[in-house]
């Protein structure tokens, strides 16, 4: 018996992925449980027997229904993903079979009620008017719109350069770091001092939900490009690409590297012992030479093989140390010099030169130099230029050592070397690969032979740069970020034909640095303004007194927890990882291309939202932080004034020109509870809608607990600004400019959100069956649980590092060798969003 899950479904046939092994495995239908045929559907678990097609291919048969024994118990506890559920999802961008966005579109309205510029022909049901709006909190609500650091605070007192002691009503009797950011909602000046939701917060809000409920590219996405360290773990067995240390050679423009034996101690000399040794130059001998005043000490070792990778050589006063080694040039650190290094630690060394033994050298010396590929070597060029890029590369804005590197040059010479113009400078001096220069390199091996070199850098844990980044796969622009195929001109026009849900609604402004924007309009179309305008949202004063602000008590002044930093660089998470069991290699997981020949790369999941916690309305610890270490330090924010949860504001939402369908799709992103009117729209094939749907608890739910909210505001990973929203009154505006109120729910279902439906139904199909259920999943407040960012050993980044320490072993191995299951990543990745 075996274990998987159905990953495609055709007309009589589709295809398993095995639990062990990941082998994709064929099944007819008449080899499926009878009571399971009708239920069949992607990502199913099943169980089945494996045997051999008629082509020698893996078959399945006996297909049935996943139950769980105890032998497969540890398995499925690692694939539980309430285990390890981050505080966020993803929300998918549904494509056609030709990589293309499959989105929901329609002809643009311009401001003369015009459908489109060459075709106004076309009569159609258009509704302008405003919606009246009630927004509760469920949990506590901070929409930070004033921001400022401790410095700026009345009465608080400066202790040094570095700390702030803040006056003695705030409650902190210790100082604080004077980056330390303090956060505050919009209030108005009147008695009550009455908290604000600005428009453009609303807007934003809804725009986001809207673009993935009809399945828009995501145009809004930064470009990034990341970087790895190859040698970050290594396995101990089954091994294809091997880490050896090499020296450069260079003969008639090409560029050579002369491999050393992997277990060859490299002798690392400091600055101080250097200068004892009289400064030796590349390729100096020392035979059997004993120098006073140096000692050879220990030096790092492999993780997890426990295999000595080199020693170090210092000065030590009163001691001798013996030599019969060879020198050989090395060029420390990412950037050559150890700047970053110095800049983590201030004591760190900076080595120049390195030494073998002679006996290692000669051994080796006379092994032919393996030629650096053209190909190979154009890809450590990249990856330099990566290191020093500060906009999308390593060294870009949210580098936790910016603060220390300043934009512009100081005056003074010591402060110069830590400015960011001289560490790009240095990176960009010690890229070039000097001759005698020691490097490591990642060979691959055929038959324990050296084959080809895959990857390199000048010091043992370099960074690699990916095949691909965020904007880009195999040399393209992604699809799921392109304007749709209708937006997109044509040659003889200078408008599109039709516009996807955010353009269609909310407008838009072409600019160059945004390719969501990038051929949609040209000459007097380059702009399109929105339908739809928000004015600010204002709390309501209830008239029997209440808490309105956390810790009220205390001058309503929280210290928040520090704020994860979700980034596309996990590829666990923002990646898709369904394909993951098709890799060549020991590897299980998806990345953007390790090699430049790694063409199995990963899509992008999606729109990211986070999720409901409920536990914040009633459990401050959500949210509030007591460690000291974290209230002074300038990681996390303080925010006052952080409305309690059953906080209402009122604010009206106008709407312009509105086709009945547009207007559905705005009354159901503002709530999504409405999804009770229209399921019975939808056809059965929406498998995915209705399983999740008719599992609902909806009688259980109350006013305070509804099926279905959004999230606004600061602190959203930590539970905070779950909220939902009523529809208090809809009018509409009729033919002598007045406003009329549809009162009638059922005339908002038949005229709007049941065109809504249709729309999906008959232009998106069953596409968005997945698309529309996770969005109600991500939507989803009753019943979820509390979530944090994994950890590992208290700190995120740990367990993100403990990931790609797996991941540098696991890539190197064969992948028809590989049994053992702790190079599966299968408890690690983002698992389908639970119910």
């Amino acid at each position: 018996m075996a274990s998987g899950r159905i990953i495609e479904l055709r007309e009589t046939y589709g295809f398993i992925i095995a639990d062990e092994g990941g082998l994709r495995t064929f099944f007819h239908f008449n080899d499926v449980e009878e009571t399971m045929k009708s239920e069949l559907s992607e990502k199913m678990p099943v169980q089945f027997d494996p045997v051999q097609g008629q082509d020698s291919k893996p078959k399945a048969i006996n297909v049935r229904p996943f139950e769980q024994t105890q032998s497969s118990s540890r398995r499925q506890s690692y694939a539980d993903p309430s285990l390890i559920q981050p505080p966020y999802h993803f929300v998918p961008v549904p494509t056609n079979s030709d990589g293309t966005v499959r989105a929901i579109v329609d002809e643009p309205v311009f401001h003369d009620g015009t459908p489109k510029i060459l075709d106004n022909d076309k009569k159609e049901t258009r509704i302008s008017g405003e919606l009246q709006c009630t927004l509760t909190a469920l949990t506590p609500l901070l929409v930070g719109n004033d921001q400022y650091e401790v410095k700026y605070i009345k009465g608080a007192t400066k202790i040094n350069d570095q700390q702030m002691q803040l006056p003695d009503k705030w409650g902190i009797p210790y100082p604080v770091s004077i980056d330390k950011k303090v956060l505050e909602p919009l209030r108005l000046d009147d008695e009550d001092k009455r908290v604000l939701i600005s428009g453009s917060s609303l807007k934003g809000m809804l725009r986001k939900s809207l673009g993935a409920l009809l399945g828009a590219p995501m145009e809004r996405v930064g470009e990034r490009k990341y970087t790895y360290r190859p040698n970050l773990g290594f396995p101990e067995h089954n091994i294809r690409y091997e880490c050896r240390p090499a020296i450069i050679q260079k003969e008639n423009n090409k560029i050579y590297a002369k491999l050393l034996y992997s277990n060859v101690l490299v002798y690392f000399v400091r600055n101080d012992a250097y200068e004892i040794l009289g400064s030796p130059k590349a390729k100096q001998k020392f035979e059997n030479v004993k120098i006073d005043n140096i000692e050879i000490k220990r030096g790092r070792y492999i993780r997890n093989i426990d295999k000595e990778l080199s020693k170090r050589i210092e000065k030590r006063d009163g001691k001798k140390a013996n030599l019969n080694h060879i020198c050989f040039i090395y060029k420390g650190g990412i950037d050559g010099k150890g700047l970053l290094a110095k800049a983590f630690s201030p004591t760190s060394s900076v080595y120049k030169y390195v030494m073998i033994k002679l006996e290692d050298w000669n051994n080796c010396k006379n092994e032919p130099p393996l030629e650096i590929e053209e190909e190979v070597y154009e890809k450590y060029i990249e990856s330099q230029n990566q290191l020093k890029d500060d906009q999308s590369g390593h060294l870009r804005s949210e580098h936790p050592l910016r603060k220390k590197f300043p934009d512009s040059e100081q005056e003074n010479n010591q402060e110069r070397e830590y400015t960011l113009q001289h560490l790009q400078s240095s990176i960009e001096k010690n890229t070039d690969m000097e001759e005698n220069q020691l490097i490591y390199v990642e060979v691959e091996l055929e038959n324990n032979d050296p084959k080809r070199i895959v990857s390199l850098g000048h010091h043992f844990y370099y960074r690699w740069a990916y095949r691909d980044s965020v904007w880009e796969k195999n040399g393209r622009w992604r699809s799921v970020l392109e304007p749709a195929k209708d937006e997109k001109i044509v040659a003889e026009k200078l408008c599109p034909t039709k516009l996807t849900g955010p353009r269609l609604l909310f407008g838009y402004v072409t600019e160059t640095k945004n390719n969501g924007t990038l051929q949609i309009e040209k000459g007097p179309f380059d702009k399109l303004a929105g339908r739809l305008a928000f004015n600010i949202a204002v709390e309501q004063i209830e008239t029997q007194p209440r808490q309105r602000f956390v810790n009220e008590d205390q001058k309503s002044i929280v210290s928040l927890k520090v704020l994860g930093m979700p980034r596309p660089s996990s590829v666990e998470f923002y990646l898709n990882q369904e394909n993951r069991y098709q890799r060549n290699d020991g590897n299980r997981l998806i990345t953007y291309g390790d090699l430049h020949d790694d063409h199995l790369t990963g899509e992008l999941n999606g729109r990211k939202f986070y999720l409901h916690q409920p536990d914040a309305a009633t459990d401050i610890s959500c949210y509030q932080t007591t460690d000291k270490e974290i209230i002074t330090g300038d990681q996390a924010t303080f925010a006052r004034f952080i409305s309690t949860p059953k906080t209402k504001f009122r604010f009206t939402f106008r709407f312009r020109d509105l086709r009945p369908w547009e207007l559905g799709a705005v009354l159901f992103a503002l709530n999504p509870n409405y999804i009770q009117d229209i399921q019975s729209e939808f056809p059965k094939p929406w498998t995915s809608l209705h399983n999740y749907l008719d599992n609902r608890p909806w009688n259980e739910t109350n006013e305070q607990y509804p099926m279905f909210a959004l999230k606004l505001g600061h602190g959203r990973p930590l539970g905070l600004g779950s909220l939902k929203i009523e529809i208090d009154r809809l009018l509409t505006i009729n033919s002598k400019q007045g406003l009329d109120p549809v009162e009638n729910h059922e005339e908002w279902k038949n005229n709007f959100l049941k065109p809504f439906a249709g729309k999906l139904k008959n232009e998106g199909g069953v596409a968005f069956d997945p698309v529309l259920c996770q969005w109600l999943k991500i939507h989803q407040y009753y019943g979820r649980k509390r979530c944090k960012y994994p950890e590992k050993k208290g700190k995120i980044f740990e367990y993100h590092t403990e990931i790609r320490r797996e991941h540098a072993k696991a890539r190197r191995m064969y992948r028809t060798q590989v049994t053992d299951r702790s190079y599966d990543f299968e408890h690690k990745i983002l698992q389908e969003l639970p119910d």
